[in-house]
């Protein structure tokens, strides 16, 4: 964990005077706290969830997890309830808010997107108001349906970043046909509905083996960032990061 990573979060978090709704708690102390002991700290696996991956994803989170409960971390179980409603739900948030980005250059320079990004950013245009506020208000429910649920017995949850070992060009360049929402709905799978919610969460690059890289993701409580930060700069005395190779 390079101690870049805490001091720019130190410096991004904390109450906004131009944002009401921006949280006013104190800000942790990021790099002073990135050796809190973290021994004891559960953390909760969805097996269920998780089996949706490729097997090769599942193993990576196995062996991560592994990694962790060498570090002194609890494993435990957890649920996601609703997992393809949150997912649902995000995409009702999102997408019309990245068409309302998009709408002035769409309609003046068409011809700056690529085919699968255009069809990407349109969508939102045909999404009901009524529903988009519907999700919006929505939100606050799931999240502490999953505080009360998920987060129960366990302190952080552990999922993959992508579905699928990581994938070419080639296999995601579906362009603007129908396909295109699935394909991308794949790569998102574990991370769309966690931004719903909201929860801070952390990558942790998966052991490589010579192999493309890929990662996993831990999903702490609201405010848990310094937790997460530990947790990583342990994880990453015995994983360290690898530079990419030239091709």
């Amino acid at each position: 964990m390079e101690p870049r990573q805490p001091l720019t979060l130190g410096l991004l978090a904390g109450p906004d005077p131009r944002d009401p709704s921006a949280a006013t708690l104190q800000v942790a102390d990021y790099l002073g706290r990135l050796h809190d002991p973290i021994a004891g700290i559960r953390v909760g696996i969805d097996s269920a969830l998780v089996a949706e991956a490729h097997p090769q994803v599942q193993r990576m989170v196995e062996t991560v997890a592994g990694i962790l409960t060498g570090l002194g971390l609890k494993r435990a179980d957890c649920r996601f309830a609703d997992w393809q409603t949150l997912d649902h739900l995000v995409q009702l948030v999102q997408l019309p808010d990245a068409s309302a980005a998009h709408a002035a250059l769409l309609r003046t320079r068409p011809q700056d997107y690529g085919p699968q990004v255009r069809a990407r950013v349109e969508v939102g245009h045909f999404i009901a108001a009524v529903d988009h506020l519907t999700a919006l208000r929505a939100r606050g429910i799931f999240l502490e349906r999953a505080l009360r649920e998920t987060f129960r017995d366990i302190d952080i949850a552990l999922l993959p970043i992508l579905a699928d070992p990581l994938a070419t060009i080639a296999e995601l360049d579906v362009r603007g046909g129908a396909e295109v929402q699935a394909a991308m709905g794949r790569v998102v799978k574990f991370t769309r509905p966690v931004n719903y919610l909201g929860l801070p969460t952390l990558t942790l690059p998966i052991p490589r083996d010579g192999g493309l890289p890929n990662g996993v993701q831990l999903i702490g409580r609201p405010f848990a960032e310094a937790q997460l930060l530990a947790i990583g700069q342990a994880y990453q005395r015995q994983v360290p990061p690898e530079l990419a190779r030239p091709l």
